[in-house]
């Protein structure tokens, strides 16, 4: 964590308030949010000398720009570094995605928009995210495709404020976090219907891998989609070799391999909601349920109501229990609705 912030993330904190000339790559999809547009940029190339490079900065403009995903970008900005924040700060939490820093950009000297002249198999992901989202917005009114593409796809920029505000007042904000929820079922569909098609098991487990590895990338591999996208493609290739995989190691080993990459993964809300359910569910969910099962079920004909009632139990007790500590401290408040 030390090596990570004195290397990657100080240097380029000290050019916050300066002005300079930038020359970068959009790399993510455009936002609007708050009457403004952002846009994650990769700084190629800067007017200051000792600037570091190349790093990413979130780039805010009155009017939109007509760029599209690793279009290139020139013109004169500001850079500031991110401000508030609930229970962790807005620095951490951005450089948790890979953004140190934040710009906004003067836009009366001119910019000048150009489009990409290369289009990795990243450009491809995030062009299919965009048109999932628009088809979306195109057949449901306004708030409902907000929420829609909110719960699928982790897409809250369009959510209103006073809808985030209540699935946080009742405990449920993880909803739209996009994790092992979501990427457990795409895993299984996509295994299931590989399968079906009797296709063999192996070759299933690696095209299943291919799918998992998709869906991460639509999903913009937010850390809390990582984690649980590594832990499939352990189980799935647990499969291929004929192993069992441990979920407590896929676990351990997908938060590693995170935290790895950048510590500041640790500042991602998403990512430790996940983590701790998670943890919680591979602890003691499972034990939970035998245990309730052992008690109460008795009667063969309602057998199967009764496991299934356990087993919503087991699953939300613990998941409730290790991120209540998140929860406090992120946002300062406990949900006594959220377990029902």
């Amino acid at each position: 964590f030390y090596g990570f912030h004195e290397t990657v993330v100080e240097p380029v904190q000290k050019l916050a308030g300066q002005d300079a000339v930038i020359e970068g790559t959009v790399c993510e999809l455009p936002a609007k949010a708050y009457g403004r547009f952002y846009y994650v940029v990769e700084v190629n190339s800067i007017s200051q000398k000792s600037a570091p490079k190349p790093f990413k900065i979130r780039l805010s403009a009155q009017n939109a720009l007509n760029v599209e995903p690793y279009s290139h970008v020139k013109g004169r900005v500001h850079l500031f570094l991110p401000n508030g924040g609930e229970g962790y700060s807005s620095r951490s939490y951005y450089i948790s995605k890979g953004i140190p820093l934040f710009a906004f950009l003067y836009e009366y000297e001119g910019v000048k928009v150009s489009p990409p002249t290369q289009k990795p198999p990243y450009y491809y992901a995030l062009r299919l995210r965009s048109a999932l989202l628009k088809s979306v917005r195109s057949m449901l009114p306004p708030d409902e495709a907000g929420l829609v593409n909110g719960v699928l796809f982790g897409d809250t920029a369009s959510l209103p404020k006073q809808v985030t505000e209540d699935f946080r007042t009742i405990g449920i904000s993880h909803i739209l976090s996009v994790s092992g929820l979501h990427m457990t079922t795409m895993a299984q569909l996509i295994l299931m219907l590989l399968l079906f098609l009797r296709i063999p098991k192996k070759p299933a487990c690696i095209l299943a891998s291919a799918g998992v590895i998709c869906f991460m990338a639509i999903t913009c591999f937010v850390p809390s989609v990582t984690r649980s996208g590594i832990m499939c493609l352990l189980y799935l290739m647990g499969m291929v070799v004929f192993r069992r995989p441990d979920s407590l190691n896929s676990l351990g080993i997908a938060v590693l391999l995170i935290s790895l990459w950048n510590p500041y993964a640790a500042a991602d809300v998403g990512l430790l909601l996940s983590f701790a359910a998670t943890l919680g569910l591979i602890l003691y969910s499972g034990k939970t349920a035998d245990s309730l099962n052992a008690k109460f079920d008795r009667v063969r004909q309602i057998s199967s109501l009764v496991r299934g009632i356990n087993g919503i139990l087991g699953t939300t007790v613990w998941a409730v229990l290790f991120t209540l500590p998140i929860i406090i401290l992120t946002f300062g408040r406990v949900s006594l609705a959220a377990p029902a």
